[in-house]
Protein backbone atom coordinates (compact mmCIF):
# COMPACT_ATOMS: atom_id res chain seq x y z
CA UNK A 1 0.00 0.00 0.00
CA UNK A 2 1.50 3.35 -1.02
CA UNK A 3 1.38 6.65 0.88
CA UNK A 4 -1.40 8.04 -1.33
CA UNK A 5 -3.63 5.03 -0.64
CA UNK A 6 -2.95 5.31 3.11
CA UNK A 7 -4.02 8.96 3.06
CA UNK A 8 -7.26 8.06 1.31
CA UNK A 9 -7.99 5.36 3.88
CA UNK A 10 -7.33 7.79 6.75
CA UNK A 11 -9.68 10.33 5.19
CA UNK A 12 -12.38 7.70 4.75
CA UNK A 13 -11.98 6.65 8.37
CA UNK A 14 -12.40 10.27 9.45
CA UNK A 15 -15.55 10.65 7.37
CA UNK A 16 -17.02 7.41 8.70
CA UNK A 17 -16.24 8.36 12.29
CA UNK A 18 -17.97 11.72 11.88
CA UNK A 19 -20.92 10.02 10.23
CA UNK A 20 -21.37 7.41 12.94
CA UNK A 21 -21.32 10.11 15.61
CA UNK A 22 -23.54 12.65 13.85
CA UNK A 23 -25.98 10.53 11.85
CA UNK A 24 -27.88 7.33 12.52
CA UNK A 25 -26.96 4.72 9.91
CA UNK A 26 -30.38 4.79 8.26
CA UNK A 27 -30.37 8.58 7.80
CA UNK A 28 -26.91 9.12 6.33
CA UNK A 29 -28.44 9.54 2.89
CA UNK A 30 -31.58 8.96 0.98
CA UNK A 31 -31.25 5.35 0.00
CA UNK A 32 -30.28 4.81 -3.61
CA UNK A 33 -32.11 2.14 -5.47
CA UNK A 34 -30.12 -1.02 -4.89
CA UNK A 35 -27.77 -2.20 -7.58
CA UNK A 36 -29.92 -3.62 -10.36
CA UNK A 37 -29.21 -5.73 -13.43
CA UNK A 38 -31.22 -6.14 -16.60
CA UNK A 39 -31.13 -9.34 -18.62
CA UNK A 40 -29.69 -7.84 -21.78
CA UNK A 41 -30.04 -11.15 -23.59
CA UNK A 42 -33.79 -10.56 -23.66
CA UNK A 43 -33.49 -6.99 -24.98
CA UNK A 44 -33.28 -6.62 -28.74
CA UNK A 45 -30.17 -4.59 -29.56
CA UNK A 46 -29.88 -5.70 -33.16
CA UNK A 47 -29.21 -2.67 -35.36
CA UNK A 48 -31.81 -3.71 -37.91
CA UNK A 49 -34.71 -3.32 -35.48
CA UNK A 50 -33.44 -1.61 -32.33
CA UNK A 51 -33.38 1.99 -33.52
CA UNK A 52 -36.92 1.86 -34.88
CA UNK A 53 -38.16 0.59 -31.51
CA UNK A 54 -37.16 3.78 -29.68
CA UNK A 55 -39.73 6.46 -28.99
CA UNK A 56 -39.05 9.92 -27.57
CA UNK A 57 -41.21 12.99 -26.98
CA UNK A 58 -41.65 15.62 -29.65
CA UNK A 59 -39.05 18.41 -29.37
CA UNK A 60 -36.69 16.09 -27.48
CA UNK A 61 -33.25 17.66 -27.46
CA UNK A 62 -30.42 15.63 -28.95
CA UNK A 63 -27.08 17.19 -28.16
CA UNK A 64 -23.39 16.84 -27.55
CA UNK A 65 -21.32 18.45 -24.81
CA UNK A 66 -17.82 19.90 -24.66
CA UNK A 67 -15.72 22.02 -22.32
CA UNK A 68 -13.65 24.96 -23.51
CA UNK A 69 -10.37 23.96 -21.90
CA UNK A 70 -10.52 20.49 -23.40
CA UNK A 71 -11.18 21.47 -27.02
CA UNK A 72 -10.08 25.13 -27.23
CA UNK A 73 -7.06 24.92 -24.97
CA UNK A 74 -5.75 28.35 -23.98
CA UNK A 75 -6.27 30.03 -27.33
CA UNK A 76 -7.88 33.41 -27.87
CA UNK A 77 -7.75 36.07 -30.57
CA UNK A 78 -5.14 38.21 -28.82
CA UNK A 79 -3.03 35.80 -26.83
CA UNK A 80 -2.46 32.13 -27.49
CA UNK A 81 -1.63 31.56 -23.86
CA UNK A 82 -4.44 32.57 -21.50
CA UNK A 83 -3.45 31.48 -18.02
CA UNK A 84 -5.82 29.80 -15.60
CA UNK A 85 -5.60 27.76 -12.41
CA UNK A 86 -4.53 24.67 -14.39
CA UNK A 87 -1.84 26.28 -16.53
CA UNK A 88 -0.28 27.74 -13.37
CA UNK A 89 -0.39 24.46 -11.50
CA UNK A 90 3.00 22.68 -11.22
CA UNK A 91 1.43 19.31 -12.00
CA UNK A 92 -0.39 20.40 -15.17
CA UNK A 93 1.41 23.55 -16.37
CA UNK A 94 3.68 21.90 -18.93
CA UNK A 95 0.84 19.94 -20.49
CA UNK A 96 -1.92 22.55 -20.42
CA UNK A 97 0.08 25.64 -21.30
CA UNK A 98 0.70 26.07 -25.04
CA UNK A 99 -2.03 23.51 -25.73
CA UNK A 100 -4.54 24.32 -28.49
CA UNK A 101 -6.90 21.54 -27.38
CA UNK A 102 -8.51 20.48 -30.64
CA UNK A 103 -8.36 23.94 -32.21
CA UNK A 104 -12.09 24.44 -31.71
CA UNK A 105 -11.47 28.16 -31.15
CA UNK A 106 -10.44 28.57 -34.78
CA UNK A 107 -12.53 25.77 -36.27
CA UNK A 108 -15.83 26.45 -34.54
CA UNK A 109 -17.73 27.02 -37.81
CA UNK A 110 -16.46 23.70 -39.13
CA UNK A 111 -17.41 22.02 -35.87
CA UNK A 112 -20.92 23.51 -35.91
CA UNK A 113 -21.37 21.87 -39.29
CA UNK A 114 -20.22 18.57 -37.77
CA UNK A 115 -22.90 18.97 -35.09
CA UNK A 116 -25.51 19.65 -37.76
CA UNK A 117 -24.32 16.79 -39.96
CA UNK A 118 -24.63 14.42 -37.03
CA UNK A 119 -28.33 15.28 -36.71
CA UNK A 120 -27.92 16.96 -33.33
CA UNK A 121 -30.14 19.92 -32.44
CA UNK A 122 -28.38 21.24 -29.32
CA UNK A 123 -24.82 21.97 -28.26
CA UNK A 124 -23.67 22.32 -24.66
CA UNK A 125 -20.42 24.26 -24.32
CA UNK A 126 -18.62 26.22 -21.62
CA UNK A 127 -17.47 29.83 -21.61
CA UNK A 128 -14.20 30.02 -19.63
CA UNK A 129 -14.13 32.83 -17.09
CA UNK A 130 -10.39 33.41 -17.58
CA UNK A 131 -10.86 34.27 -21.26
CA UNK A 132 -13.67 36.74 -20.60
CA UNK A 133 -12.19 38.38 -17.49
CA UNK A 134 -8.43 37.69 -17.57
CA UNK A 135 -7.81 40.48 -15.06
CA UNK A 136 -10.15 41.43 -12.24
CA UNK A 137 -12.83 43.80 -13.52
CA UNK A 138 -11.39 43.91 -17.05
CA UNK A 139 -13.59 42.19 -19.61
CA UNK A 140 -12.22 41.13 -22.96
CA UNK A 141 -14.97 42.23 -25.32
CA UNK A 142 -13.34 40.57 -28.32
CA UNK A 143 -13.32 37.22 -26.49
CA UNK A 144 -16.97 37.74 -25.61
CA UNK A 145 -17.67 38.49 -29.27
CA UNK A 146 -16.16 35.13 -30.19
CA UNK A 147 -18.80 33.33 -28.15
CA UNK A 148 -21.49 35.60 -29.57
CA UNK A 149 -20.34 34.53 -33.01
CA UNK A 150 -20.46 30.87 -31.96
CA UNK A 151 -24.02 31.29 -30.71
CA UNK A 152 -25.04 33.06 -33.93
CA UNK A 153 -23.54 30.22 -35.97
CA UNK A 154 -25.43 27.64 -33.91
CA UNK A 155 -28.73 29.46 -34.22
CA UNK A 156 -28.21 29.87 -37.97
CA UNK A 157 -27.98 26.08 -38.19
CA UNK A 158 -31.03 25.45 -35.95
CA UNK A 159 -28.91 24.19 -33.07
CA UNK A 160 -29.93 25.20 -29.53
CA UNK A 161 -26.99 26.69 -27.61
CA UNK A 162 -26.49 25.62 -23.99
CA UNK A 163 -24.05 27.73 -22.00
CA UNK A 164 -22.17 26.36 -18.98
CA UNK A 165 -20.49 29.07 -16.92
CA UNK A 166 -18.02 26.93 -14.95
CA UNK A 167 -16.26 23.80 -16.15
CA UNK A 168 -13.35 23.41 -13.70
CA UNK A 169 -11.15 26.36 -14.80
CA UNK A 170 -10.71 29.68 -12.97
CA UNK A 171 -8.90 32.96 -13.69
CA UNK A 172 -5.51 33.09 -12.00
CA UNK A 173 -6.47 36.23 -10.06
CA UNK A 174 -9.58 34.54 -8.62
CA UNK A 175 -7.63 31.43 -7.65
CA UNK A 176 -5.04 33.61 -5.91
CA UNK A 177 -7.85 35.19 -3.86
CA UNK A 178 -8.71 31.71 -2.60
CA UNK A 179 -11.39 30.93 -5.16
CA UNK A 180 -14.68 29.70 -3.77
CA UNK A 181 -13.13 29.00 -0.35
CA UNK A 182 -14.29 32.43 0.79
CA UNK A 183 -17.91 33.50 0.62
CA UNK A 184 -16.91 37.10 -0.11
CA UNK A 185 -15.24 35.96 -3.34
CA UNK A 186 -18.45 34.64 -4.88
CA UNK A 187 -19.47 38.18 -5.83
CA UNK A 188 -16.86 38.03 -8.60
CA UNK A 189 -18.35 34.88 -10.11
CA UNK A 190 -21.83 36.40 -9.91
CA UNK A 191 -20.61 39.50 -11.79
CA UNK A 192 -18.97 37.37 -14.48
CA UNK A 193 -22.16 35.34 -14.97
CA UNK A 194 -24.21 38.53 -15.23
CA UNK A 195 -21.82 39.92 -17.84
CA UNK A 196 -22.10 36.83 -20.04
CA UNK A 197 -25.87 36.71 -19.58
CA UNK A 198 -26.23 40.35 -20.58
CA UNK A 199 -24.32 39.62 -23.77
CA UNK A 200 -26.06 36.39 -24.78
CA UNK A 201 -29.51 36.20 -23.19
CA UNK A 202 -31.21 37.48 -26.34
CA UNK A 203 -29.98 34.34 -28.13
CA UNK A 204 -29.47 31.75 -25.38
CA UNK A 205 -32.31 30.17 -23.40
CA UNK A 206 -30.54 27.33 -21.56
CA UNK A 207 -27.89 28.02 -18.94
CA UNK A 208 -26.08 26.12 -16.23
CA UNK A 209 -23.94 27.69 -13.55
CA UNK A 210 -21.70 24.70 -12.87
CA UNK A 211 -20.64 21.45 -14.39
CA UNK A 212 -20.37 18.80 -11.67
CA UNK A 213 -19.78 20.92 -8.55
CA UNK A 214 -19.60 17.72 -6.48
CA UNK A 215 -16.83 16.31 -8.63
CA UNK A 216 -14.92 19.58 -8.62
CA UNK A 217 -15.13 20.04 -4.85
CA UNK A 218 -14.17 16.47 -4.00
CA UNK A 219 -11.31 16.29 -6.52
CA UNK A 220 -9.88 19.74 -5.72
CA UNK A 221 -10.42 19.88 -1.96
CA UNK A 222 -10.74 16.31 -0.65
CA UNK A 223 -8.88 13.91 -2.93
CA UNK A 224 -6.47 16.62 -4.06
CA UNK A 225 -6.20 15.61 -7.73
CA UNK A 226 -7.39 18.99 -9.14
CA UNK A 227 -5.86 22.38 -8.37
CA UNK A 228 -5.41 23.58 -5.63
CA UNK A 229 -4.74 20.00 -4.46
CA UNK A 230 -6.14 20.33 -0.96
CA UNK A 231 -7.28 17.40 1.17
CA UNK A 232 -9.51 18.93 3.81
CA UNK A 233 -13.09 17.69 4.11
CA UNK A 234 -14.24 20.82 5.95
CA UNK A 235 -12.80 23.11 3.28
CA UNK A 236 -14.51 21.01 0.61
CA UNK A 237 -17.82 21.57 2.37
CA UNK A 238 -17.28 25.32 2.60
CA UNK A 239 -16.50 25.51 -1.11
CA UNK A 240 -19.61 23.52 -1.98
CA UNK A 241 -21.79 25.72 0.23
CA UNK A 242 -20.43 28.89 -1.32
CA UNK A 243 -20.86 27.63 -4.86
CA UNK A 244 -24.47 26.58 -4.28
CA UNK A 245 -25.39 29.85 -2.60
CA UNK A 246 -23.83 31.75 -5.51
CA UNK A 247 -26.03 29.74 -7.87
CA UNK A 248 -29.12 30.97 -6.03
CA UNK A 249 -27.98 34.58 -6.38
CA UNK A 250 -27.28 34.09 -10.09
CA UNK A 251 -30.70 32.52 -10.60
CA UNK A 252 -32.38 35.58 -9.03
CA UNK A 253 -30.38 37.92 -11.27
CA UNK A 254 -31.09 36.01 -14.46
CA UNK A 255 -34.82 35.74 -13.81
CA UNK A 256 -35.07 39.43 -12.94
CA UNK A 257 -33.63 40.23 -16.35
CA UNK A 258 -35.39 37.56 -18.42
CA UNK A 259 -38.08 35.32 -16.98
CA UNK A 260 -37.94 32.96 -19.96
CA UNK A 261 -34.32 32.02 -19.28
CA UNK A 262 -33.86 28.43 -18.13
CA UNK A 263 -31.12 28.04 -15.53
CA UNK A 264 -30.15 24.71 -14.08
CA UNK A 265 -27.27 22.86 -12.51
CA UNK A 266 -25.40 19.91 -13.95
CA UNK A 267 -24.33 17.33 -11.39
CA UNK A 268 -22.44 14.08 -11.51
CA UNK A 269 -24.70 11.13 -10.72
CA UNK A 270 -22.25 8.38 -9.93
CA UNK A 271 -23.70 5.52 -7.83
CA UNK A 272 -21.30 4.17 -5.25
CA UNK A 273 -22.24 0.62 -4.30
CA UNK A 274 -20.93 -1.67 -1.57
CA UNK A 275 -18.78 -4.40 -3.09
CA UNK A 276 -20.55 -6.81 -0.76
CA UNK A 277 -24.01 -5.63 0.24
CA UNK A 278 -23.90 -7.86 3.33
CA UNK A 279 -20.87 -5.97 4.72
CA UNK A 280 -22.15 -3.14 6.96
CA UNK A 281 -18.89 -1.18 6.72
CA UNK A 282 -19.04 -1.20 2.93
CA UNK A 283 -22.74 -0.26 3.02
CA UNK A 284 -21.99 2.69 5.29
CA UNK A 285 -19.04 3.84 3.19
CA UNK A 286 -21.21 3.73 0.06
CA UNK A 287 -23.93 5.73 1.83
CA UNK A 288 -21.46 8.40 2.87
CA UNK A 289 -20.01 8.67 -0.63
CA UNK A 290 -23.46 8.93 -2.22
CA UNK A 291 -24.48 11.52 0.35
CA UNK A 292 -21.53 13.80 -0.39
CA UNK A 293 -21.79 13.52 -4.16
CA UNK A 294 -25.55 13.59 -4.58
CA UNK A 295 -27.66 14.31 -1.52
CA UNK A 296 -25.89 17.46 -0.37
CA UNK A 297 -26.85 19.03 -3.70
CA UNK A 298 -30.33 17.53 -3.99
CA UNK A 299 -31.30 18.35 -0.40
CA UNK A 300 -30.16 21.94 -0.86
CA UNK A 301 -32.53 22.41 -3.78
CA UNK A 302 -35.35 20.38 -2.22
CA UNK A 303 -35.59 22.16 1.12
CA UNK A 304 -32.84 24.77 1.31
CA UNK A 305 -30.76 22.78 3.80
CA UNK A 306 -27.04 22.36 3.29
CA UNK A 307 -25.49 19.72 5.52
CA UNK A 308 -21.96 18.50 4.84
CA UNK A 309 -21.96 15.70 7.40
CA UNK A 310 -22.49 18.33 10.11
CA UNK A 311 -19.04 19.77 9.37
CA UNK A 312 -20.60 22.62 7.40
CA UNK A 313 -24.26 23.59 7.65
CA UNK A 314 -26.33 26.35 6.13
CA UNK A 315 -29.88 27.33 5.19
CA UNK A 316 -31.01 29.12 2.04
CA UNK A 317 -34.78 29.57 1.84
CA UNK A 318 -34.59 30.62 -1.81
CA UNK A 319 -32.78 27.47 -2.97
CA UNK A 320 -35.91 25.35 -3.66
CA UNK A 321 -37.10 27.95 -6.17
CA UNK A 322 -33.79 28.40 -7.98
CA UNK A 323 -33.65 25.58 -10.52
CA UNK A 324 -35.52 25.16 -13.77
CA UNK A 325 -34.01 21.76 -14.59
CA UNK A 326 -31.44 19.29 -13.35
CA UNK A 327 -28.66 17.98 -15.58
CA UNK A 328 -27.50 14.39 -15.14
CA UNK A 329 -23.93 13.40 -16.02
CA UNK A 330 -23.56 9.62 -15.91
CA UNK A 331 -20.78 7.28 -17.00
CA UNK A 332 -20.47 4.39 -14.57
CA UNK A 333 -20.71 3.25 -10.96
CA UNK A 334 -18.04 2.17 -8.51
CA UNK A 335 -17.96 -0.38 -5.71
CA UNK A 336 -16.27 0.21 -2.38
CA UNK A 337 -14.61 -2.56 -0.38
CA UNK A 338 -14.03 -2.99 3.34
CA UNK A 339 -10.45 -1.67 2.98
CA UNK A 340 -11.85 1.57 1.44
CA UNK A 341 -10.47 0.81 -1.98
CA UNK A 342 -12.82 1.32 -4.88
CA UNK A 343 -13.45 -1.25 -7.58
CA UNK A 344 -14.48 0.14 -10.94
CA UNK A 345 -15.50 -3.09 -12.67
CA UNK A 346 -17.94 -5.62 -11.26
CA UNK A 347 -17.39 -9.23 -12.33
CA UNK A 348 -19.32 -9.81 -15.54
CA UNK A 349 -19.24 -6.17 -16.70
CA UNK A 350 -17.68 -5.29 -20.03
CA UNK A 351 -14.59 -3.10 -19.68
CA UNK A 352 -14.37 0.37 -21.20
CA UNK A 353 -11.50 0.04 -23.71
CA UNK A 354 -9.55 3.14 -22.62
CA UNK A 355 -10.30 3.19 -18.90
CA UNK A 356 -10.30 0.90 -15.91
CA UNK A 357 -14.08 1.14 -15.76
CA UNK A 358 -16.99 -1.19 -16.33
CA UNK A 359 -19.99 -0.56 -18.56
CA UNK A 360 -23.11 -0.45 -16.37
CA UNK A 361 -26.10 1.06 -18.24
CA UNK A 362 -28.49 0.29 -15.40
CA UNK A 363 -26.75 2.99 -13.39
CA UNK A 364 -28.24 5.61 -15.69
CA UNK A 365 -31.71 4.37 -14.76
CA UNK A 366 -30.81 4.74 -11.09
CA UNK A 367 -29.37 8.20 -11.73
CA UNK A 368 -32.59 9.32 -13.43
CA UNK A 369 -34.66 8.03 -10.51
CA UNK A 370 -32.40 9.90 -8.08
CA UNK A 371 -32.53 13.16 -10.02
CA UNK A 372 -36.32 12.87 -10.22
CA UNK A 373 -36.48 13.58 -6.46
CA UNK A 374 -36.36 17.26 -7.40
CA UNK A 375 -39.57 17.02 -9.48
CA UNK A 376 -37.94 19.04 -12.25
CA UNK A 377 -37.33 18.43 -15.95
CA UNK A 378 -34.30 16.18 -16.42
CA UNK A 379 -31.69 16.47 -19.14
CA UNK A 380 -29.01 13.83 -19.61
CA UNK A 381 -26.17 16.29 -20.03
CA UNK A 382 -23.23 13.87 -20.34
CA UNK A 383 -23.02 10.21 -21.24
CA UNK A 384 -20.31 8.61 -23.32
CA UNK A 385 -17.52 6.07 -23.57
CA UNK A 386 -13.73 6.35 -23.97
CA UNK A 387 -13.19 3.94 -26.83
CA UNK A 388 -10.15 4.43 -29.07
CA UNK A 389 -10.80 0.95 -30.50
CA UNK A 390 -14.33 1.95 -31.56
CA UNK A 391 -15.51 -1.54 -30.65
CA UNK A 392 -18.09 -0.81 -27.94
CA UNK A 393 -19.36 2.70 -28.78
CA UNK A 394 -22.39 1.58 -30.79
CA UNK A 395 -23.58 -0.89 -28.16
CA UNK A 396 -22.83 1.55 -25.34
CA UNK A 397 -25.03 4.22 -26.93
CA UNK A 398 -27.80 1.74 -27.68
CA UNK A 399 -27.88 0.36 -24.14
CA UNK A 400 -28.00 3.82 -22.57
CA UNK A 401 -30.62 5.09 -24.99
CA UNK A 402 -32.68 2.02 -24.16
CA UNK A 403 -32.49 3.13 -20.52
CA UNK A 404 -33.59 6.68 -21.40
CA UNK A 405 -36.40 5.33 -23.57
CA UNK A 406 -37.54 3.03 -20.75
CA UNK A 407 -37.51 5.88 -18.23
CA UNK A 408 -39.50 8.15 -20.56
CA UNK A 409 -42.08 5.42 -21.09
CA UNK A 410 -42.39 5.06 -17.32
CA UNK A 411 -43.21 8.75 -16.93
CA UNK A 412 -39.91 10.36 -16.01
CA UNK A 413 -39.78 13.92 -17.34
CA UNK A 414 -36.66 13.64 -19.49
CA UNK A 415 -36.31 16.42 -22.05
CA UNK A 416 -33.01 15.61 -23.75
CA UNK A 417 -29.90 13.46 -24.15
CA UNK A 418 -26.42 14.89 -24.61
CA UNK A 419 -23.54 12.69 -25.71
CA UNK A 420 -20.07 13.35 -24.34
CA UNK A 421 -18.44 14.44 -26.50
CA UNK A 422 -18.32 15.93 -30.00
CA UNK A 423 -14.55 15.56 -30.47
CA UNK A 424 -11.74 13.64 -28.86
CA UNK A 425 -10.39 16.06 -26.30
CA UNK A 426 -7.79 16.85 -23.68
CA UNK A 427 -8.33 14.98 -20.42
CA UNK A 428 -8.35 16.36 -16.87
CA UNK A 429 -5.90 13.57 -16.03
CA UNK A 430 -2.30 14.20 -16.91
CA UNK A 431 -1.03 12.64 -20.11
CA UNK A 432 -4.37 11.39 -21.40
CA UNK A 433 -6.45 12.11 -24.50
CA UNK A 434 -10.11 11.25 -24.08
CA UNK A 435 -11.28 9.23 -27.08
CA UNK A 436 -14.94 9.84 -26.30
CA UNK A 437 -15.63 11.76 -29.50
CA UNK A 438 -18.34 11.03 -32.01
CA UNK A 439 -15.62 12.40 -34.27
CA UNK A 440 -12.06 11.13 -34.02
CA UNK A 441 -9.42 13.85 -34.20
CA UNK A 442 -5.99 13.36 -35.70
CA UNK A 443 -3.66 14.91 -33.11
CA UNK A 444 -1.26 16.23 -35.76
CA UNK A 445 -3.57 17.51 -38.51
CA UNK A 446 -6.68 18.10 -36.37
CA UNK A 447 -8.74 16.39 -39.07
CA UNK A 448 -12.16 15.31 -37.79
CA UNK A 449 -13.62 11.95 -38.86
CA UNK A 450 -16.98 10.50 -37.86
CA UNK A 451 -16.34 7.19 -36.14
CA UNK A 452 -17.96 4.04 -37.51
CA UNK A 453 -19.24 3.24 -34.04
CA UNK A 454 -21.16 6.53 -34.01
CA UNK A 455 -22.77 6.14 -37.43
CA UNK A 456 -25.84 4.07 -36.35
CA UNK A 457 -26.59 6.73 -33.70
CA UNK A 458 -26.20 9.49 -36.28
CA UNK A 459 -28.48 7.65 -38.71
CA UNK A 460 -31.08 7.40 -35.96
CA UNK A 461 -30.78 11.11 -35.12
CA UNK A 462 -31.61 12.03 -38.69
CA UNK A 463 -34.93 10.21 -38.30
CA UNK A 464 -35.71 12.36 -35.26
CA UNK A 465 -35.32 15.73 -36.97
CA UNK A 466 -38.71 17.43 -37.22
Amino acid sequence: MNISEMKIIKKFLLVLSITLIAHPLDTVANIWQEEIRFDWSTINLDDATFWSSLSFPKNFQWGCATSAMQIEGVQTHTNRFVKNNWTQDPLFAEEFMNNPGKDHWNRYKEDVQLIKNAGLNSYRFSIPWEKIEPCMGVYDQAAMQHYKDLVIELKKNNIEPWVCLFHFTLPVWFAELGGFEYEKNTVYFVKFCNYVFDNLSDQVTFWSTYNEPSAYVLEAYFRGTFPPHKTNLHTAGVVMKNMLNAHVEIYKNFKAKNKTAQLGLINMFHPLDPYNKWNPLEVLAAKVGNYLVHDTVLNFFKNGDFDWLFLVSDKNLCAPESLDFIGVNYYAHEMIQWNFRTVKIREGEQKVPDKNQGIYPEGLYRAIAKAAELNLPIYITENGVADSTDTVRNDFIKQHLYIVHKAVQEGYDIRGYCYWTLLDSLSWKKGQISRYGLYAVDDKTMKRTLRDGAKPFVNFLHTQIC
